[in-house]
Protein backbone atom coordinates (compact mmCIF):
# COMPACT_ATOMS: atom_id res chain seq x y z
CA UNK A 1 0.00 0.00 0.00
CA UNK A 2 1.67 3.29 -0.49
CA UNK A 3 1.24 6.80 0.97
CA UNK A 4 -1.98 8.36 -0.79
CA UNK A 5 -4.20 5.13 -0.33
CA UNK A 6 -2.74 5.11 3.38
CA UNK A 7 -4.04 9.33 3.85
CA UNK A 8 -7.08 8.50 1.18
CA UNK A 9 -8.38 5.81 3.82
CA UNK A 10 -7.58 7.52 6.92
CA UNK A 11 -9.87 10.62 5.10
CA UNK A 12 -12.81 8.17 4.35
CA UNK A 13 -12.35 6.84 8.16
CA UNK A 14 -12.46 10.29 9.64
CA UNK A 15 -15.35 11.32 7.79
CA UNK A 16 -17.56 8.43 8.60
CA UNK A 17 -20.70 9.36 10.39
CA UNK A 18 -20.14 8.35 14.46
CA UNK A 19 -15.78 8.30 14.11
CA UNK A 20 -15.28 11.96 15.23
CA UNK A 21 -17.85 13.96 16.76
CA UNK A 22 -20.29 15.72 15.70
CA UNK A 23 -19.57 19.24 15.01
CA UNK A 24 -15.63 18.07 13.91
CA UNK A 25 -14.05 19.16 10.10
CA UNK A 26 -11.47 17.18 8.93
CA UNK A 27 -10.42 18.28 5.84
CA UNK A 28 -7.47 17.15 3.58
CA UNK A 29 -5.45 19.89 1.81
CA UNK A 30 -2.57 18.29 -0.35
CA UNK A 31 -1.69 19.19 -3.47
CA UNK A 32 0.81 20.68 -5.98
CA UNK A 33 0.40 24.59 -4.91
CA UNK A 34 0.62 23.79 -1.10
CA UNK A 35 3.77 21.57 -0.90
CA UNK A 36 5.22 22.12 2.64
CA UNK A 37 2.08 22.28 4.17
CA UNK A 38 0.26 19.09 5.96
CA UNK A 39 -2.02 16.46 4.14
CA UNK A 40 -4.64 16.69 6.51
CA UNK A 41 -6.44 19.03 9.77
CA UNK A 42 -9.40 18.20 11.70
CA UNK A 43 -10.73 21.10 13.80
CA UNK A 44 -13.56 20.22 16.87
CA UNK A 45 -14.18 21.69 19.92
CA UNK A 46 -12.16 24.64 19.32
CA UNK A 47 -8.86 23.40 17.96
CA UNK A 48 -7.53 22.43 14.99
CA UNK A 49 -5.11 19.59 14.66
CA UNK A 50 -2.38 19.24 11.79
CA UNK A 51 -1.66 15.80 10.67
CA UNK A 52 1.04 15.02 8.18
CA UNK A 53 0.87 10.96 6.68
CA UNK A 54 4.01 9.65 6.38
CA UNK A 55 4.66 5.50 4.92
CA UNK A 56 7.80 4.34 6.60
CA UNK A 57 8.71 1.11 4.28
CA UNK A 58 11.16 1.21 6.39
CA UNK A 59 12.50 4.99 6.08
CA UNK A 60 10.42 8.08 6.22
CA UNK A 61 10.95 10.29 2.81
CA UNK A 62 10.03 14.37 3.22
CA UNK A 63 11.28 17.48 2.22
CA UNK A 64 12.77 19.68 4.74
CA UNK A 65 9.97 22.45 3.67
CA UNK A 66 7.55 19.79 5.37
CA UNK A 67 9.41 19.49 8.30
CA UNK A 68 9.85 23.05 9.40
CA UNK A 69 5.84 23.74 8.64
CA UNK A 70 4.98 20.96 11.04
CA UNK A 71 7.76 22.04 13.20
CA UNK A 72 6.34 25.38 13.64
CA UNK A 73 2.41 24.15 13.66
CA UNK A 74 3.28 22.01 16.34
CA UNK A 75 4.78 25.16 18.63
CA UNK A 76 2.63 27.45 17.79
CA UNK A 77 -1.00 24.89 18.06
CA UNK A 78 -1.20 20.93 17.35
CA UNK A 79 0.64 18.88 14.43
CA UNK A 80 1.55 15.61 14.50
CA UNK A 81 3.10 12.88 12.10
CA UNK A 82 0.61 9.76 11.25
CA UNK A 83 3.09 7.23 10.54
CA UNK A 84 2.36 4.02 8.33
CA UNK A 85 5.67 1.80 9.63
CA UNK A 86 5.83 -1.39 7.90
CA UNK A 87 9.15 -2.83 8.81
CA UNK A 88 10.23 -6.88 10.43
CA UNK A 89 8.75 -9.04 8.00
CA UNK A 90 5.27 -7.80 7.03
CA UNK A 91 5.04 -6.10 10.62
CA UNK A 92 2.65 -3.06 10.51
CA UNK A 93 2.14 -0.30 12.88
CA UNK A 94 0.51 3.05 13.11
CA UNK A 95 2.34 5.75 15.04
CA UNK A 96 1.66 9.22 16.07
CA UNK A 97 4.96 11.61 16.72
CA UNK A 98 4.94 15.25 17.61
CA UNK A 99 7.35 17.21 14.78
CA UNK A 100 9.89 17.90 17.72
CA UNK A 101 9.93 14.19 18.16
CA UNK A 102 10.51 13.10 14.57
CA UNK A 103 14.64 12.28 15.39
CA UNK A 104 13.68 9.37 17.50
CA UNK A 105 9.75 8.90 15.22
CA UNK A 106 10.44 5.03 16.20
CA UNK A 107 10.52 5.31 20.03
CA UNK A 108 6.74 7.07 20.12
CA UNK A 109 4.33 6.08 22.75
CA UNK A 110 1.65 7.02 20.64
CA UNK A 111 1.69 3.46 18.68
CA UNK A 112 -1.07 1.13 17.59
CA UNK A 113 -0.77 -2.32 15.65
CA UNK A 114 -1.70 -2.33 11.92
CA UNK A 115 -2.36 0.67 9.96
CA UNK A 116 -5.32 1.53 12.99
CA UNK A 117 -7.39 4.58 11.67
CA UNK A 118 -9.65 4.08 14.24
CA UNK A 119 -6.52 4.41 16.42
CA UNK A 120 -5.87 8.13 14.87
CA UNK A 121 -9.51 9.36 15.20
CA UNK A 122 -9.35 8.18 19.44
CA UNK A 123 -6.03 9.97 19.61
CA UNK A 124 -7.84 13.37 18.23
CA UNK A 125 -10.90 13.08 20.12
CA UNK A 126 -8.72 12.66 23.20
CA UNK A 127 -6.48 15.56 22.48
CA UNK A 128 -9.48 18.04 21.47
CA UNK A 129 -11.51 16.76 25.06
CA UNK A 130 -8.72 17.67 27.16
CA UNK A 131 -9.16 21.07 28.73
CA UNK A 132 -7.48 19.86 32.41
CA UNK A 133 -4.09 20.06 30.93
CA UNK A 134 -1.79 22.56 29.38
CA UNK A 135 -1.62 22.64 25.66
CA UNK A 136 2.56 22.27 25.66
CA UNK A 137 2.29 18.80 27.76
CA UNK A 138 -0.62 17.50 24.99
CA UNK A 139 1.48 18.78 22.29
CA UNK A 140 4.69 17.74 23.77
CA UNK A 141 6.26 21.49 23.06
CA UNK A 142 8.41 23.23 25.14
CA UNK A 143 8.08 26.56 26.19
CA UNK A 144 9.73 29.30 23.40
CA UNK A 145 13.07 30.50 23.53
CA UNK A 146 14.21 33.85 21.65
CA UNK A 147 16.48 31.82 19.36
CA UNK A 148 13.67 29.68 18.26
CA UNK A 149 11.39 32.74 17.64
CA UNK A 150 13.77 34.15 14.91
CA UNK A 151 14.21 30.96 12.95
CA UNK A 152 10.21 29.98 13.53
CA UNK A 153 9.29 33.37 12.77
CA UNK A 154 11.26 33.61 10.01
CA UNK A 155 13.53 36.75 11.08
CA UNK A 156 16.64 35.99 9.85
CA UNK A 157 19.22 38.87 8.05
CA UNK A 158 21.26 38.72 4.87
CA UNK A 159 24.49 37.61 7.26
CA UNK A 160 22.37 34.31 9.19
CA UNK A 161 20.78 33.92 5.70
CA UNK A 162 24.27 33.65 4.35
CA UNK A 163 25.64 31.62 6.76
CA UNK A 164 22.60 29.08 6.53
CA UNK A 165 23.79 28.93 2.85
CA UNK A 166 27.09 27.92 3.25
CA UNK A 167 26.19 25.40 6.29
CA UNK A 168 23.30 23.45 4.26
CA UNK A 169 26.10 23.78 1.13
CA UNK A 170 28.77 22.16 2.96
CA UNK A 171 26.51 19.58 4.28
CA UNK A 172 25.02 18.55 0.75
CA UNK A 173 21.30 19.32 2.41
CA UNK A 174 18.79 21.99 1.45
CA UNK A 175 18.58 25.00 4.03
CA UNK A 176 15.04 24.20 5.01
CA UNK A 177 16.61 20.73 5.47
CA UNK A 178 19.11 22.36 8.04
CA UNK A 179 16.29 24.69 9.99
CA UNK A 180 14.54 21.47 10.79
CA UNK A 181 17.21 19.88 12.08
CA UNK A 182 18.45 23.37 13.88
CA UNK A 183 15.19 23.55 15.21
CA UNK A 184 14.36 19.80 16.06
CA UNK A 185 18.14 20.27 18.02
CA UNK A 186 16.44 23.61 19.62
CA UNK A 187 13.40 21.52 20.43
CA UNK A 188 15.26 18.82 21.70
CA UNK A 189 17.84 20.59 24.02
CA UNK A 190 14.94 22.70 25.34
CA UNK A 191 13.18 19.56 26.86
CA UNK A 192 15.88 18.11 28.05
CA UNK A 193 16.79 21.00 30.29
CA UNK A 194 13.06 21.51 31.19
CA UNK A 195 11.90 19.87 34.21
Amino acid sequence: MNEAKLKSALMTHLRTPGVLPVGFVPLRHEDRITAGHPDISVTGHGWTTWLEGKHANPAIRSRGIQELTMLRLGRAGRAFYVIYYEHDKDIKETLIVHPSKMDSWKETPHRAAGFNHRYVASFIKQTHVVTSVSSDSVNECPQPTTERNQLVGGHVTPEIKKKLQDEARSKNISVSMLLYRLLAQKFNESEGTAA
